[in-house]
């Protein structure tokens, strides 16, 4: 089971939310081609408000997808196409089901210091 996911809300400016809607799906075609992603969904939450759930193998994956060229062509749109920069949230998944596979993951101790990524709009 991958312990190591980001989640990434992005709000579309009111008059390009259909364009941020196609510009983030045609990026599937370059996650499929990325090493190392378990998962990775687009998701819609209302007409202007998006989200990107992925999932990884490693700590080292998560940190360069958020380097990678889907994230920097996220990050240039931003000022064109949404209301302010993404939100960026690494998250530790600690159970999953995906088909008939099921996963709980082992407990990191409190304190532990998990990610040393890179947060934007100062989170």
């Amino acid at each position: 089971m991958s312990k190591e996911a980001v989640v990434i809300r992005m709000e579309a400016k009111h008059d390009q939310a259909r364009e941020l809607e196609a510009f983030l799906k045609s990026k599937v075609e370059l996650i499929k081609t990325e090493q190392g992603v378990n998962s990775w969904y687009l998701l819609k939450f209302s007409e202007v408000a998006f989200t990107i759930f992925a999932s990884f193998s490693t700590e080292a994956t998560a940190k360069s997808h958020l380097e990678d060229e889907v994230m920097k062509s996220i990050l240039a749109s931003a000022g064109e196409l949404m209301t302010k920069a993404p939100a960026i949230f690494p998250v530790e998944l600690l159970a999953s089901k995906i088909g008939d596979k099921t996963s709980v993951a082992t407990e990191t101790p409190l304190g532990t210091k998990k990610y040393n990524l890179r947060f934007i709009d100062g989170l």
